[in-house]
């Protein structure tokens, strides 16, 4: 019965029948809270609620179901959730909260690149509201990006964070910007 709810609801999505689909998707929910669908039904549901301009509903699923903070997919879910809901802004730098997680913990996933740009935003928008990001945090990230050899993305990460950079973590963001410039194609003299 599962798939046959989640079949349901799946082709009453591509039809645009979107409250039948999100009623498809609640009752699977609530009848095989942990069936092996559940990731697929969680996202479908929370997409429809937002399809429906339901915000609430969606970040609500999102915020219950345990997995959400593995899921890239499903932490940017929650985090347009809460931004489409939000009207005020400590539930803005709650949705700003989620865009950072996703940036920060899945910097080489698809949806790091959605919520950079978003954060950005919320940047200009909050202010002095906006949450800081250990610089712990931000390395992290940079050496990421390193590991993975996205030349381009190190060098930009690590130039921004040079101001406030001291000591060894300078001098290791020096090197890792010389060392994507090589890569990038400038002289290997630059390393010596």
């Amino acid at each position: 019965r599962e798939y046959v709810l989640f079949g349901e609801a799946q082709a009453n999505r591509a039809l645009s029948l979107n409250a039948d689909a999100l009623a498809a998707l609640e009752a699977l929910r609530n009848e095989y809270p942990a069936s092996a669908l559940t990731d697929d039904a969680v996202e479908a549901l929370a997409q429809t609620a937002l399809a429906l301009a339901r915000p609430e509903r969606a970040a609500a699923e999102l915020d219950a179901y345990g997995g959400t903070e593995n899921r890239p997919a499903l932490l940017l879910l929650r985090a347009q959730a809460r931004e489409q809901a939000a009207r005020q802004k400590p539930d803005r730098v709650d949705a700003a909260h989620d865009y950072q997680e996703l940036y920060y913990r899945f910097p080489l996933s698809d949806e790091a690149n959605i919520a950079g740009a978003k954060l950005y935003d919320f940047l200009q928008e909050l202010g002095e509201s906006y949450p800081g990001v250990p610089l712990s945090r931000q390395l992290s990230r940079a050496q990421s990006l390193f590991e993975a050899r996205r030349w381009e993305d190190v060098r930009g990460e690590y130039e921004r964070l040079m101001p406030q950079l001291a000591g060894s973590d300078r001098e290791l963001a020096e090197l890792r910007i010389v060392q994507a410039r090589v890569e990038q194609g400038a002289s290997p003299d630059l390393l010596a």
